[in-house]
């Protein structure tokens, strides 16, 4: 794992028995940023769709420090940068194993962009 890159569990998790599998993903700065692109976010819309349930939304400012590259993946904030992928994946974003990423879905209403 790169300096660029952050290990994250993925929120969907399968009970299995007694026990939960979850795929683990390694998540770059890169995709994070293809995957906005893709959806055509802007960085206002993507850090207001990291609000979820009582957590406060991500700032701005942090993403775009964590975009351009001024605060590294592996100092950032992991809630941060967890919440920041949750949304892009629940806007259809799928991120692959060899670093690329995906648009699986249409977002749903309230989920997708205009």
């Amino acid at each position: 794992m790169v300096a660029s890159e952050l290990m994250l569990l993925s929120h969907d998790k399968q009970v299995k028995g007694n026990f939960v599998v979850s795929d683990i993903i390694f998540v770059s700065i890169e995709q994070i940023r293809d995957a906005r692109a893709l959806l055509r976010w802007s960085v206002r819309e993507l850090c207001e769709r990291t609000r979820v349930g009582d957590k406060a939304a991500i700032s701005q400012a942090t993403y775009v420090r964590l975009e351009s590259g001024k605060q590294s993946l592996d100092a950032a904030n992991f809630g941060a940068v967890r919440q920041i992928v949750r949304a892009l994946e629940m806007g259809g974003i799928e991120f692959l194993r060899d670093g690329s990423v995906r648009k699986v879905r249409q977002a749903e209403a309230g989920e997708g962009s205009e």
